[in-house]
């Protein structure tokens, strides 16, 4: 993404509640239940700031969000339940991946994407009070977002369920909320924006999430410690990960005994970042990045060849109205639902699909064998009638017929 000067109406930061003593002191403590469970799906929040009139923040300034100390990003963190494992700089983006998922901080945007038990709306009104200390007080643009929770009663309020997060989040800011997807179904997916008003739209701006679960347990073993596997390369050669963009810069964690995390820096303005859940069971991977591409569809592939889903979800916010990807392009998956908002300066794509039975793939490979076949007996005909027509002598066209391969499925 690239910042951009935004327009006329801002959500001022300085009216916003910021916590104190003793908001901080009820943070609740997290009492790990004993359960081997992990919430792999994460709680994402993503804010723009607008930057002063006149002020020099430039990528490589290192100024903006960019100036707040660590520790105050430490204590940030603590209200949330989670700390900082490594970071990556460049002249644009400083990106943390941590104990649970990850943060990115631009000079003017901040992203954080936790996982399990942890608190993340907590947070939200400490980083503005640290914004209002590096002289961002007007907000832009707002996100939180979420996939529906395998065991949302193990969730610490206001994460218990997502009225809750919405009346939390509406005591702070005047949004709205959306719910995607079945309201049925472990994969619905939560949003909650700002309500549209004369805000405009950073230049460029597309973010691709691919949400999978019921994960292919062979896929699964690249993210076990093992003897063959004992840290993040070993993870990203034998997965594949580090070929997704090649020229990126990764900085991974393989946790023991299983689980990984990786953010990378992609050019000199964009990211990807992934998180691994391996167990059978509530297998879970996310897949996210604002790298910017005229269609996706080869990425999604390349994304889902490496872990093989039984199902995934697609969101996708773009500054255009056209998908910039073709669904039915997709290998071996049947798409379930579709859904589509404008949300004035956004197109927000939310598609779900389901892979394909080795029965049902039979049968597409029937149906494609056929189609082929039809084809096929169409360009005979049609070129048998231009020869025909013809009073030259032309050579025959020749028509190969279904491979056995083929017919056999």
């Amino acid at each position: 993404m690239a910042d951009c000067t935004p327009a006329q109406h801002q959500h001022h930061v300085s009216t916003l509640p910021v916590p104190q003593p003793q908001d901080t002191a009820c943070a609740p403590a997290i009492d790990i239940a004993d359960d081997s469970y992990f919430e792999g799906p994460e709680k994402s929040f993503e804010v723009w700031f607008r930057p002063l009139a006149g002020s020099d923040f430039g990528p490589s300034s290192g100024r903006g969000l960019r100036a707040i100390p660590r520790e105050d990003l430490v204590a940030l963190l603590d209200l949330v339940h989670c700390t900082i494992l490594s970071s990556s700089h460049n002249d644009y983006m400083d990106a943390y991946v941590l104990s649970e998922s990850s943060m990115f901080i631009t000079p003017f945007r901040f992203i954080l994407k936790t996982c399990g038990r942890t608190t993340l709306l907590w947070a939200v009104p400490k980083l503005f009070e640290l914004a209002r200390r590096v002289g961002l007080t007007e907000i832009d643009e707002l996100f939180f977002s979420r996939r529906h929770f395998g065991k949302p009663e193990l969730q610490l309020y206001p994460h218990t369920n997502f009225n809750d997060e919405v009346k939390y989040l509406d005591s702070l800011f005047d949004g709205a909320a959306y719910a995607l997807g079945r309201v049925n179904s472990n994969d619905t997916w939560f949003l909650y924006t700002l309500n549209a008003e004369d805000r405009s739209l950073p230049c460029g701006d597309k973010t691709l999430e691919i949400i999978m679960g019921d994960l292919d347990p062979e896929a699964m073993k690249a993210f076990f410690k093992s003897p063959q596997i004992t840290c993040a390369a070993d993870v990203e050669r034998a997965s594949g990960i580090g070929n997704i963009f090649p020229n990126s810069t990764l900085d991974g964690f393989l946790f023991d005994p299983c689980g990984y995390s990786v953010n990378a820096l992609v050019g000199t303005e964009h990211y990807f970042t992934i998180h691994v859940t391996p167990q059978d069971g509530f297998s879970y991977v996310s897949f996210e990045t604002d790298v910017p591409l005229t269609d996706y569809t080869d990425l999604i592939n390349k994304v889902t060849r490496i872990f093989r889903p039984g199902r995934f979800t697609i969101t996708l916010f773009s500054d255009e109205k056209q998908i910039p990807f073709d669904a039915k392009s997709l290998k071996d998956v049947k798409l379930r639902d579709k859904m589509c908002y404008d949300l004035e300066h956004y197109v927000l794509s939310f598609y779900h699909f389901q892979r394909l039975s080795s029965a049902c793939r039979k049968r597409s490979l029937i149906r494609s064998a056929i189609e082929d076949s039809s084809l096929a007996a169409a360009a005979t005909t049609a070129a048998a009638a231009a020869l025909s027509a013809s009073s030259s002598p032309s050579p025959i066209l020749q028509v190969a017929e279904p491979t056995a391969a083929a017919a056999a499925a």
